[in-house]
């Protein structure tokens, strides 16, 4: 316990344990040492980029165990490529006053991950599919977030780059080909529960399949006339992505009547979730 400045009595604390974390970037650096005495501290240094490559490149070949040879081997350049990636973009994108989210950091890798090791041996036989999954994870995870057309064209420049030094033998082309999408809707799986998230290049189809969505959704609940065009469809696929992971949660920012409502209680619907407002 501690002294109270006020009344100078004695304070006990019972049954309370603190955790707490300290930003060594931004905010004050200043720790009183009647409180810092009360904490055993430790030094929490980023590791390097040899110690996150081997971190990485380990949960990606347990994962990719069972998988064709071929797509194996491509677990060592994956990582590679998705830590050169990330470093280019923290080095290149900063925050400002209008762009304050633009925080690259650790983080994203594991988001990048994360999307990756949703993937199924059954569904990916070829080492194409698994690196337009890659490509289509760093779109979603930093070109998501940027605002302007300068910097999606810089980011795609970029990922068009650190594409073409991995895997260039596959065929840029390929690789590249329009639209590189990827959802857990749109692929039949073997049993009703089964949502295998896999591509999907044909837009005609993908337009029906969400049509059909659609005429589902206003059958139990309000009606909703919405005209499904590209970017509407392009935003649903990417409400679903985030929301299908566990724990997932997106803020959605745009000026009032571009649709944030109606595609969010759509996506829920497509994902079997309940929907309420607070």
């Amino acid at each position: 316990g501690w002294y109270s400045r006020d009344k100078l009595t004695w304070r006990e604390i019972q049954n309370v344990q603190v955790v707490s974390c300290l930003n060594p970037t931004a905010g004050s650096f200043y720790i009183d040492p009647r409180l810092q005495r009360s904490y055993c501290t430790y030094a929490v240094q980023m590791p390097t980029l040899e110690c996150l490559q081997v971190i990485f490149n380990s949960i990606l070949q347990g994962h990719l165990s069972t998988f064709n040879p071929d797509l194996q081997k491509r677990a060592e350049d994956t990582t590679k490529a998705t830590i050169e990636l990330q470093t280019a973009v923290a080095n290149t994108f900063f925050p400002t006053a209008i762009k304050f989210h633009y925080v690259f950091n650790l983080r994203d890798v594991g988001n990048i991950f994360e999307g990756l090791l949703r993937s199924e041996a059954q569904y990916y036989t070829k080492p194409i599919q698994f690196v337009r999954l890659w490509m289509h994870e760093c779109e979603r995870v930093f070109m998501d977030r940027m605002i302007s057309e300068e910097d999606i064209q810089k980011f795609q420049e970029m990922l068009e780059a650190t594409t073409k030094k991995y895997f260039d033998n596959l065929g840029m082309d390929k690789l590249t080909a329009r639209p590189n999408i990827f959802t857990t809707f749109t692929t039949v799986g073997q049993s009703e529960e089964e949502r295998p998230y896999c591509g999907i290049d044909d837009e005609e189809k993908l337009s029906s399949i969400l049509g059909e969505k659609l005429k589902e959704y206003n059958e139990v609940n309000a009606v909703m006339d919405l005209v499904l065009f590209t970017m509407a469809i392009e935003h649903v696929c990417r409400i679903t992505r985030v929301i299908d992971k566990p724990r997932g949660n997106a803020l959605l920012v745009g000026v009032g009547g571009s649709g944030k409502q109606s595609l969010s209680k759509l996506s829920s619907f497509i994902c079997g979730y309940e929907i309420f407002q607070i």
